[in-house]
């Protein structure tokens, strides 16, 4: 891809994000009556039997301002981000490791789709990963990185699983893994659970 190509790419997905970002005040507000509302809907003794259920509903509402952070930092909606944080409490990792895989990708993948080199060239091309959608534009890296979580799921455990998250997310985020072998299916599914439970920003 030319990098005047991706540059205006860069250029309107930051438009689209900033116009994203002037609705995240209106959604805070709602935000504890989505998940008061989704809590009814699953039962008192549902709720009861959840295993942490009601411990991550609080660290929902207490990390709205820490995605709201992170959703600039990599210019990826809160939604998306909602959504990702939600598999990743019950995968296992940490809204630190996440936010440490999302920027490692985002930078090496842009990276990758301005020069056509780079720390993840290898693990891009194996996996077959685009970096533009069937319009041209440069992919979200949410959209990306549901497409890597679906082929890495499919991996046995293993050194060259491990390598290719490693080439990804750096070496200091192979922690994401867990999170990764939930797999596109399993990523959705996740979603669905949070916006039932209202917990999508």
């Amino acid at each position: 891809m030319a990098v005047g190509k991706v540059s205006i790419d860069l250029e309107a997905n930051t438009a689209k994000f900033e116009k994203q970002m002037q609705s995240f005040s209106k959604k805070m507000d709602k935000s504890i009556s989505k998940i008061t509302s989704g809590l009814k809907k699953i039962g008192i003794a549902a709720i009861a039997a959840g295993a942490g259920l009601g411990v991550l509903v609080k660290s929902a509402i207490n990390t709205n301002d820490e995605l709201s952070k992170l959703s600039q930092k990599l210019s990826i909606s809160t939604e998306d981000l909602s959504a990702l944080k939600f598999a990743a409490d019950f995968s296992g990792v940490s809204l630190g490791s996440l936010d440490g895989a999302l920027s490692s990708l985002t930078r090496r993948f842009n990276n990758f789709a301005k020069t056509g080199g780079g720390a993840a060239k290898d693990a891009l091309i194996e996996l077959d990963i685009a970096t533009t959608d069937a319009n041209g534009n440069l992919r979200d890296i949410n959209s990306v990185f549901i497409e890597i979580a679906e082929k890495i799921s499919k991996m046995e455990a293993g050194i060259r699983k491990t390598a290719l998250a490693q080439d990804l997310f750096s070496k200091s985020n192979s922690k994401i893994i867990p999170l990764l072998n939930e797999g596109a299916d399993g990523l959705a599914a996740f979603r669905k659970q949070a916006e039932e439970l209202g917990l999508i920003l």
